[in-house]
């Protein structure tokens, strides 16, 4: 704004300038598309470490080549990363809390005045549609059946009836070596839904592990100190659906490459979740190696300002790529595109045994390693047979 003249002097104005400094945009995140047991599956979610990816995708699976890749990149010196997870037929666990019966009992020996011990019963229903509180798992699968729910009345003196409630979520151990443990835990819950504290809000707004919703009339709260306490009830009906894998023989592209959604005919699916993304520089799809399928995501590179990083057969030598890779990647899209050979021999703490995993995971993360520059405008990496 003008300097306000006071006194005679010299006065000095800065005005700004029409150069802008311009800025380096990254380079290195990178976004992994592939099936996996758990974790959210109708969107592109950032993870920024293993553990990050570990608690939502659940790590490594031997039936999946996803979290050994997602492992490889930040084991690499990859700090950013998309998720797609892919699913076919996947459901998640569910309850139907349908009835609570909370109420106090006195704790012996008894003292004067009496220790009151608050217990609740708990009916439930697994009929879709029931009346109550349903509460569901956050994502599809069956890692929700290893969770439970436990009801604890919260206590209110002086009152003749209990209304309000605790909620924890309990892991469950399925070797049975370890007791049920609290998670997640939520007091003093109440079912009126102009309380501050109403359930379905809470448990929807703080819970990383399920979400809660009122079917029908919800849920009622009853006070019967003849209905024995029950200790917790546990998520059922969780399903990981098909396990979907890429294609081991080019030209023959399967359910995988289907759930990819490269037409776009299944509309917001598949690699398509990372249209919303603000930005991603790298695609890796773990294993993926029909040609028509990595020619569709060269082109989908190029309308994204992306690069892809392909993958060789596993079964792929010198002899056989002696002339080079399938024609049909290495036309015009394959600048926005690299392609590498071999597959990398490196020990699998699952299976327990060597064995060779397709290398784009690890060398996305190698690109963290070099020095970073600016990018003005479209990028041309070309293809390249490493």
């Amino acid at each position: 704004m003008p300097v306000t003249l006071s006194y005679p002097g010299v006065y000095i104005e800065e005005l700004p300038s029409g150069t802008h400094t311009i800025t380096g945009v990254a380079t290195s995140i990178a976004a992994f598309i592939g099936w996996a047991a758990q974790g959210p599956a109708n969107q592109a979610t950032l993870v920024q470490s293993w553990s990050d990816f570990a608690n939502q995708f659940g790590g490594l699976d031997a039936r999946s080549y996803l979290g050994y890749a997602v492992n490889q990149f930040f084991a690499n010196g990859g700090q950013q990363a998309y998720i797609v997870r892919l699913t076919s037929g996947a459901s998640p666990a569910s309850i139907i809390v349908t009835g609570l019966d909370l109420y106090s009992v006195p704790v012996y020996p008894l003292t004067s005045p009496p220790a009151l011990s608050y217990v609740a019963s708990i009916t439930t229903s697994l009929t879709k549609g029931a009346a109550g509180l349903v509460l569901t798992a956050a994502n599809s699968g069956d890692w929700g059946n290893h969770y439970a729910v436990s009801i604890q009345p919260t206590p209110n003196p002086g009152a003749s009836s209990i209304s309000r409630f605790g909620l924890s979520v309990l892991y469950i151990d399925p070797t049975g070596q370890a007791k049920p443990g609290a998670v997640e835990s939520f007091p003093n819950l109440s079912l009126d839904s102009n309380d501050p504290r109403y359930a379905v809000n809470i448990i929807n707004e703080q819970s990383n592990l399920i979400t809660a919703a009122i079917n029908g009339s919800g849920l009622t709260i009853t006070n019967d100190p003849t209905k024995p306490a029950t200790a917790y009830v546990q998520l059922q009906g969780g399903n990981p659906g098909t396990v979907l894998a890429p294609t081991t023989s080019k030209d023959a592209p399967g359910a995988f490459e289907i759930a990819l959604n490269l037409d776009g005919l299944s509309g917001d699916s598949g690699v398509h979740y990372l249209d919303k993304v603000p930005l991603f520089n790298l695609l890796c799809v773990p294993g993926e190696i029909d040609p028509a399928t990595v020619s569709e995501l060269q082109a989908y590179c190029v309308t994204q300002h992306a690069f892809l990083i392909a993958d060789s057969q596993s079964t792929d030598t010198f002899a056989s790529l002696q002339n080079g890779p399938d024609s049909r990647i290495t036309g015009n899209n394959s600048i926005n595109s690299a392609f590498y050979f071999p597959w990398i021999n490196v020990f699998d703490p699952i299976l327990n045994v060597t064995r060779p995993f397709p290398p784009c995971g690890f060398l996305a993360g190698f690109t963290q390693l070099l020095t970073p520059r600016v990018v003005y405008g479209k990028r041309r990496l070309g293809s390249m047979l490493v």
